[in-house]
């Protein structure tokens, strides 16, 4: 889609939700964040991978105490020293990339490959042996490591208990093995298979179900409704390691990686170890064009469009007015 498409026209919707108010209000949100993300998504000849540094094209300027970085191979780095708390650091590692970028016979694959990152690498072949180094340092698994998988993006974080030269190279190095050196075992594969099935299970509730129709209602025409990150039953239950292969090689790849590194560390000590680690990174698969977000239909745009959604089990309803204008 194109966001000049929405030339002279103001879309308002009125959506009659029969659930609680609060979670209209969270449900709105989704909607609204999403919807930005579409039209900075769709923007014309924009590419996730060529976008700079936000201050590269502002008048504002970057904080001084924070390092930036490009690497030969595209990986971005932003360095930032914190003293407080005292001997701490917080790893972020960003890989541009998300459930919109999946084919239709990879949808939740996104998702699920953030599973498996944790279920083996080069350096750590088992999935058990990472969690116990985890464990070793005093890390709490899903607290101090954890991950995330959205529409654009997938995102790891490590908390390191101590910000030792050590520790801090142990914590990139687990970064670049989720950057690109996960094995995709079958029977890891197949095993973590129950996990994502159950997490979709627990999903499925009157809030969940009410988002997923006032996507389809609000973004109709254009991929996103389609892309929900926990995906789609048939294809986790049924796909084998090629599909995993195709999308880790085509995605993670240096150019859409960021890392970031903020704590009480030597700012100049931590970069270098970031160029060590990263800079010998290398694309595994050809670079592929980022997916076509579809048009958004805009025959409601001459006047008012009513989304009504029923959930039997909500308590209450929920009214609300929306107006969608030209970005």
């Amino acid at each position: 889609m194109r966001a000049q498409n929405f030339t002279t026209d103001t879309l308002v919707t009125v959506a009659l939700l029969r659930q609680p108010p609060r979670l209209m209000m969270k449900s709105s949100r989704s909607v609204l964040a999403a919807f930005f993300l579409l039209f900075a998504l769709a923007l014309p000849g924009l590419s996730l991978a060529a976008v700079p540094f936000a201050q590269a094209e502002s008048d504002l300027k970057p904080d001084p105490g924070a390092r930036y970085g490009t690497l030969p191979n595209g990986v971005r780095y932003v360095v930032r020293p914190n003293q407080e708390p005292k001997d701490r650091a917080s790893l972020r590692f960003v890989v541009e990339a998300g459930a919109l970028e999946e084919t239709e016979d990879q949808r939740g694959l996104a998702h699920f490959l953030e599973h498996m990152a944790f279920n083996g690498s080069t350096h750590y072949p088992d999935g058990d042996e990472l969690i116990k180094y985890f464990q070793r340092l005093g890390m709490n698994f899903g607290g101090d490591t954890n991950a995330s998988t959205s529409f654009d993006r997938t995102q790891y974080l490590l908390e390191l208990p101590d910000t030792k030269p050590a520790t801090v190279a142990e914590g990139l190095r687990v970064f670049s093995d989720f950057a690109g050196s996960l094995l995709l075992k079958q029977p890891a594969i197949d095993k973590e298979r129950g996990i994502i099935l159950s997490e979709k299970r627990t999903r499925d509730s009157v809030d969940y179900r009410t988002e997923i129709a006032s996507y389809n209602f609000a973004f109709d025409g254009s991929l996103l409704p389609k892309r929900f990150p926990i995906g789609e039953t048939e294809v986790i239950q049924q796909s084998q390691r090629d599909r995993f292969v195709d999308f880790y090689d085509t995605w993670y790849r240096p150019e859409l990686i960021s890392l970031v590194v903020v704590g009480d560390i030597d700012a100049a000590a931590v970069e270098q170890q970031i160029i060590g680690t990263f800079t010998p990174l290398k694309a595994r698969a050809p670079a592929r064009p980022k997916p076509d977000l579809g048009q958004l239909n805009l025959s409601a745009t001459e006047g008012t469009s009513v989304f009504y959604h029923y959930e039997s089990e909500a308590p209450g309803t929920s009214i609300a007015i929306g107006t969608v204008m030209p970005y």
